[in-house]
């Protein structure tokens, strides 16, 4: 049997990118408008939504109105509305932004595209809440591979390398005994504070397919609760789900969902075959970001990068041009930024996201 080529090798994997650096400002803009509205000869008035050829401001890069003499550009009232960048230079930042499979930085994306990093912040920002609100909450049917990973609040290691001897270490958890951080130093203590636990479910495709949809969420912990939250809401009556020995997956018995547990300590795959390997290859994936991409993770928008690497798992295979279309697609179709517009004039969003900022949206899509 002939090994299979590896995706990033082949042609298909950078099948866009001398198109995309090759393309002059009118052909970006008119490209931007073809993925808006479908077409580059009519354009629909963002203001009163007549769709039809409008009267065309060459100098401006923009249209007015035929109707109610509005004027737009095609990015007007979409997820790049206000942008500073050219077109040429927008296309260039998602170019640059796929083509990591474990993430890219803001500080290589600005010494890349030559802008300020404050700019590639609140740009790069904008794509990943478009991947936050257009992340596929269809529940999951099939074999799925379940499995937490613990990121962010990673203790600092001390200046000194001493071996503490029993005796110091055994006087240093009685003095902290019965304490949540026992044995820590107060500035790991609150680091600590910053960890989150989050659970993702990986759809099993073919042999030798892999993962064929992911979704992923932060929680507070790998718990009961949080393991029979994401199973009654995102899998499947009749489905099957693949997890470690951890007690918290316990509750899947008796459910209308079979479950199968491999015992982590003693083995990676049960004589049968039962293993999570995909949810810890989706873990791999995120990991390698928190440690050489990102360097870190806060709680606050945790679930945005979460979001970002369940896009990356799930588009893997994808050609290049399709990759970037679906993100050029996606800010088009996309409403004014609700957490960005105005991020460093202070208007910042409160608090962290939760599986229950999706359970919310999947009830108002109900309602």
């Amino acid at each position: 049997m002939a090994k299979k080529k590896n995706h990033l090798k082949s042609k298909e994997a950078h099948n866009y990118a001398g198109l995309c650096r090759e393309i002059t400002e009118v052909d970006a803009e008119a490209l931007f408008a073809e993925l808006r509205w479908g077409s580059t000869t009519k354009q629909g008035c963002p203001d009163c939504g007549c769709f039809r050829p409008h009267y065309r401001l060459k100098t401006k890069r923009r249209w007015r109105c035929a109707e109610c003499g509005h004027e737009f550009s095609a990015t007007s009232r979409t997820a790049f509305h206000g942008r500073k960048l050219s077109y040429r230079r927008l296309l260039g930042m998602l170019l640059f932004y796929e083509s990591g499979a474990k993430g890219r930085s803001i500080g290589e994306a600005s010494r890349e595209l030559g802008v300020q990093v404050n700019t590639m912040l609140v740009n790069l920002g904008k794509v990943r809440e478009m991947l936050v609100n257009q992340m596929d909450l269809s529940p999951l049917k099939g074999l799925i591979h379940m499995d937490g990973i613990h990121l962010g609040g990673k203790p600092r290691k001390p200046n000194n390398r001493v071996k503490m001897t029993s005796e110091a270490m055994k006087a240093k958890m009685t003095k902290y005994k019965g304490k949540k951080f026992a044995g820590m130093s107060r500035a790991n203590q609150e680091k600590r504070k910053n960890r989150r636990v989050v659970l993702s479910l990986c759809l099993a495709g073919e042999k030798g397919e892999g993962s064929t949809r992911s979704m992923a969420f932060v929680t507070n912990g790998e718990s009961e609760k949080n393991v029979m939250t994401l199973t009654d809401n995102f899998v499947q009556s009749n489905s099957m789900i693949w997890s470690d020995e951890n007690p918290a997956y316990n509750q899947l018995q008796g459910t209308d969902v079979e479950h199968y547990a491999v015992p982590h300590a003693s083995m990676f795959s049960t004589p049968d075959g039962v293993n999570n390997n995909l949810a810890e290859c989706w873990n791999s994936r995120i990991r390698r970001y928190e440690y050489g991409v990102g360097h870190g993770f806060r709680p606050k928008y945790m679930q945005d990068y979460v979001c970002e690497i369940v896009w990356r798992e799930n588009f893997r295979r994808e050609c290049q041009k399709t990759r970037i279309q679906y993100l050029l697609r996606g800010m088009m179709q996309a409403s004014p930024s609700r957490w960005w517009k105005g991020y460093f004039q202070g208007h910042r969003r409160e608090g962290e996201l939760t599986v229950a900022y999706f359970l919310e949206r999947m009830a108002q899509k109900v309602a």
